[in-house]
């Protein structure tokens, strides 16, 4: 089946919740840290959680309505982490190892889905195909038949997940890249090889393009993130704590968390406040997506300073949504300085960190209709060549981002049509240099 995923609409979110919630985060960890840097063995792992997984606290509504209310677009749910533990109902998990067969007996999922509906958010389901209970995920030709019900146990999961939740706009692979098997690693020679990413040990593994085929027959619309097998079938870049600077030409997202980890842990604070608005700020000026993930505690229970912080950005979010929602990045290339959005008739200039006494930005000499401050009163302006300069007071600086509004008398596309969004610097402009490009005098 032809893939028909709508791109335009994942663009559009802009801004997401990512939650990360499973069995570790009654360990107070992330999934990856309980495992391979605790001494704990897997069947201790169980014993300390299973038995004690109520999810007593976990209302997905309330996780729904603070990313509504922070101006989030979507939400991506961890259906189930790399520990193997599925929280849905499932009628294909290796031993029953579900939420249902816990004393919770909820389907998340179900609950989560609908809540996003029931809130207008994109609906987005994570799933790791890789399963650390399975021998066939270290040893794959050792353990082969134990490697193949790993691949089976994903295929029918995943099929399960695109079938009996209705309409899903994400599916978030994690972890199921064919060069992760083993973590990586050659064990005939022992180590990581250089080139382990591009040559896989272990290539098809997962018969992605089989699986591929079934999901795009349950859902043509869905976005699917290229965390699997030979990464081909993936509709979206991902990137995860970093950022891809500028990138109008494919779709992108960054993962990011609000306090530095996924899964709950208690006494970390969250980011700043200036830190996540400049972090927005640096993915949508660079044509992108950010996700970004609070961890609720064992039971279900957000964090309050999480939620404290989330609304504070939200306040920000939702004072200046017309710079962020229905706009596209560019047209000047962002950097350290911030960076530019725009809409039909104007630009948005993002300024996070003052480079210069006047911020200068390229009009190519067409008319502007209006120029404004949309976080201070008082600012002033001129043009001369071309290039428009902008300064507000120091006081007037604002310390999370400083924008202003250029409303041209064309649509911003046709101005710049042709133009090299690379070709102007606003962090360290050479303005003689750049004129002599243009032709201007």
């Amino acid at each position: 089946m032809s893939k028909t995923p709508n791109l335009k609409k994942f663009q559009g979110f802009k801004f997401g919740m990512f939650v990360h919630w499973g069995l570790y985060s009654m360990m107070g960890d992330d999934c990856w840290h309980v495992m391979t840097d605790r001494n704990i063995s897997y069947d201790e792992y169980i014993e300390k959680t299973v038995p004690n997984f109520t999810g007593c606290d976990c209302n997905t509504d309330e996780w729904a309505e603070l990313a509504k209310k922070v101006g989030m677009r979507y939400m991506v749910f961890t259906t189930r982490h790399h520990d193997g533990f599925s929280m849905f109902d499932s009628k294909h998990s290796w031993g029953n190892y579900t939420s249902m067969n816990s004393p919770a007996k909820r389907d998340f999922v179900k609950e989560f889905v609908d809540s996003c509906n029931k809130y207008g958010l994109g609906v987005g389901l994570y799933y790791s195909p890789i399963d650390w209970r399975f021998p066939g995920f270290y040893y794959p030709k050792m353990f082969k038949k134990n490697a193949e019900e790993m691949v089976t146990q994903c295929h029918k999961q995943v099929e399960e997940l695109v079938t009996n939740y209705g309409k899903v706009d994400v599916l978030w692979y994690d972890g199921g890249e064919d060069f992760i098997l083993c973590h990586g690693y050659d064990i005939n020679s022992f180590c990581k090889p250089a080139d382990y990413k591009t040559n896989p040990r272990y290539p098809n593994f997962w018969r992605d393009a089989e699986l591929d085929a079934i999901v795009r027959e349950k859902q043509p619309e869905i976005i699917v993130s290229p965390r699997f097998g030979t990464t081909k079938c993936g509709d979206f870049k991902v990137y995860e704590c970093s950022i891809n600077n500028y990138d109008t030409d494919s779709p992108w997202e960054t993962c990011d968390r609000i306090a530095n980890c996924w899964g709950w842990t208690p006494e970390i604070q969250p980011k700043s406040l200036r830190t996540l608005i400049q972090l927005l700020i640096r993915v949508i000026t660079g044509g992108g997506n950010l996700l970004l993930n609070m961890g609720p505690n064992g039971n279900g229970k957000m964090e309050p300073e999480q939620v404290k912080r989330l609304l504070q950005l939200g306040d920000f979010v939702n004072k200046y949504s017309e710079t962020i929602f229905e706009t596209e990045a560019g047209p000047i290339v962002n950097g350290d300085y911030g960076g530019t959005t725009h809409n039909q008739k104007s630009v948005f200039l993002h300024v996070t960190d003052w480079k210069c006494d006047e911020v200068p930005f390229p009009t190519l000499n067409e008319k502007v209709n209006k120029v404004e401050c949309l976080t201070a009163k008082d600012f002033t302006y001129r043009e001369e060549n071309g290039i428009l300069y902008m300064n507000v007071s120091d006081a007037d600086k604002c310390y999370y981002d400083t924008i202003f509004k250029i409303t041209f008398e064309k649509d911003v596309d046709e101005v710049f049509k042709g133009f090299d969004p690379h070709s102007f610097k606003i962090d360290s402009p050479d303005i003689d240099r750049f004129c002599e490009i243009e032709g201007r005098e």
